[in-house]
């Protein structure tokens, strides 16, 4: 028995060491998956971030391409800005100087028949953008001093559109330049395109000839606008008491799009004539001074940073000296306290100079074009000589289209009181029928186009002003009612009393009474002893 125990625990310990080593084994081979688990997901990890830094550099190479097209985008702009006024600086002057210059032409060498002119009016009466070489040529090329008012009746006769008046404007120079009398001829006809209509004429006036009255009106405002800029004359009231007239006339139009037509009139004159009459900075002027804010802003940065560093080893040998010969043993905890928090704030200073360092240098590889744009719009100052407008003839225009302002913004007020009241007749209706007719819903879509409309006008000329664009009230809050306009609820916000006047509670208390749930109790107990 003895010897079958020893070598069955022989056999017992063999048998435990390869279980052991087994088991080690399996140890062993769990650790390399674990292993390759992490080398793994370290890879993933590394190539996460590797895509991620990829899309990064992709986006801000995309981000600074996009940036640098708009730089070079305004840029262009001013270059054209540049030559346009160059263009019409040259022509302003050679208006204002044609009492001079027409003494040198020898109108008697130029070809004056009958047929020869009257060629030159019939294409004079069709004239418009395409037709402007061909009116211009025959200014040079004919003699039309004895057809002088046959020729500004045949300008006054073509339809012109806003699209051609900058050729209108052309073909008036020229004619100004050589013939005295047909501005003298051509501007008043002009200003009386805006003489007022009498009662009768408006009332016999189609919908068709209303409309190309006021498409009349509105190129012929931009006409007198432009001539006068490109001093084919120089009296500034004409065109104040154009415009005067045409507000005042239309304003009081009934035809149901009056507002929005006379509108469409004024702000397109606020676009085009603000520059010149009104003083209001050109709009590449405003884009090229956006985007170089902020390289001003680094460029600053650099400088003071620059600076900073120089003065830097200086102020810090003077700190230490300082601090050696004046510190003492006492209050020394405060002063690491005071150290402590020191440095937290210098270590967040820190992290945002870093950042910004960041995206400086980020910024910093458009500096070459925003310098080049800097250096264009420092060099160019659009203004005419002389002046188109006296300074008080341009607080008289600014003065009526910011009265003209203010009867858009009443407008707007009276559009979203009416769509309120629009929303709250729709409520009314669905509590009382529970749906909405057709009409009512086409009333509201109305109401909300028009308020939209409305306040869109508003903006373009608080734009075009510098002018706040006006809040507007909010929704009234819905109010719970049941048939009848018997108040039930709707309780008055921000701790205001409620209203029981029309109320079908007398006061709170009876309110709460029958709303609580005691009177639920007591209804309920009241039901039961009726059934038993």
């Amino acid at each position: 028995m003895g010897r079958g125990g020893a070598r069955g625990g022989r056999r017992g310990g063999r048998g435990g060491g390869v279980g052991g080593e087994d088991a080690a084994l399996q140890q062993d081979l769990e650790e390399e998956r674990r292993l390759q688990r992490d080398e793994a997901a370290r890879k993933a990890a590394e190539e996460r971030a590797k895509r991620e830094e990829e899309e990064r550099l992709r986006a801000a190479a995309e981000e600074r391409e996009k940036k640098r097209k708009n730089i070079l985008d305004v840029h262009a702009r001013v270059t054209d800005a540049q030559q346009a006024f160059t263009a019409k600086q040259e022509q302003r002057a050679a208006n204002l100087n044609a009492a001079t210059t027409r003494l040198d032409i020898n109108l008697k060498a130029l070809d004056a028949s009958i047929k020869r002119n009257e060629a030159q009016i019939k294409k004079m009466k069709m004239m418009s953008a395409d037709k402007e070489k061909e009116v211009l040529k025959g200014i040079k090329e004919i003699n039309m001093s004895k057809f002088i008012s046959e020729c500004v009746d045949a300008l006054l006769e073509a339809k012109v559109k806003s699209t051609d008046v900058p050729a209108m404007v052309n073909v008036v120079s020229a004619m100004h330049q050589r013939y005295a009398d047909a501005v003298k001829m051509l501007i008043p006809k002009l200003a009386s395109v805006f003489t007022k209509l009498s009662m009768d004429a408006q009332t016999a006036e189609s919908e068709n000839d209303r409309k190309d009255r006021l498409a009349r009106r509105r190129s012929t405002l931009r006409l007198l606008a432009e001539l006068l800029v490109a001093g084919v004359y120089t009296d500034g009231s004409i065109l104040i008491t154009a415009l005067r007239d045409l507000i005042e006339q239309e304003s009081k139009a009934i035809f149901a799009d009056a507002r929005t037509m006379l509108f469409t009139i004024v702000s397109g004159f606020v676009k085009y004539a603000g520059e010149d009459m009104l003083q209001f900075p050109p709009q590449w002027r405003v884009d090229a001074e956006a985007l170089l804010t902020s390289y001003r802003r680094r460029r600053e940065r650099s400088a003071a940073a620059v600076a900073g560093g120089q003065g830097a080893n200086a102020a810090g040998d003077d700190a230490v000296m300082a601090e050696a010969g004046e510190q003492e043993p006492e209050g020394l905890s405060q002063e690491t306290g005071a150290a402590e928090l020191g440095e937290a704030a210098a270590a967040a200073a820190a992290a945002d100079a870093a950042e910004l360092e960041k995206e400086d240098e980020e910024d910093s590889a458009n500096d070459d074009v925003l310098e080049a744009l800097e250096r264009e719009i420092e060099t160019f100052t659009p203004e005419l000589t002389p002046a188109v407008m006296t300074a008080e003839q341009h607080a008289q225009m600014r003065s009526i289209l910011v009265a003209f302002y203010d009867t858009t913004v009443k407008a707007v007020f009276a559009a979203n009181k009416a769509l309120h009241q629009q929303i709250k007749y729709n409520r009314q209706q669905m509590r009382q029928r529970g749906d909405l007719d057709e009409s009512h819903v086409k009333a509201t879509e109305t109401a909300k186009a028009d308020f939209e409309k409305a306040m869109a006008n508003c903006r373009v000329l608080a734009d075009a002003l510098s002018l706040e664009v006006p809040e507007m009230p909010p929704e009234p809050p819905e109010e719970t009612r049941f048939a009848g306009e018997i108040m039930m609820g709707g309780r008055l916000g921000d701790g205001q009393e409620e209203d029981f006047g029309n109320n079908i509670f007398e006061d709170q208390d009876t309110r709460s009474f029958y709303e609580g749930e005691i009177f639920l109790k007591v209804l309920f107990g009241h039901f039961v002893q009726e059934m038993y």
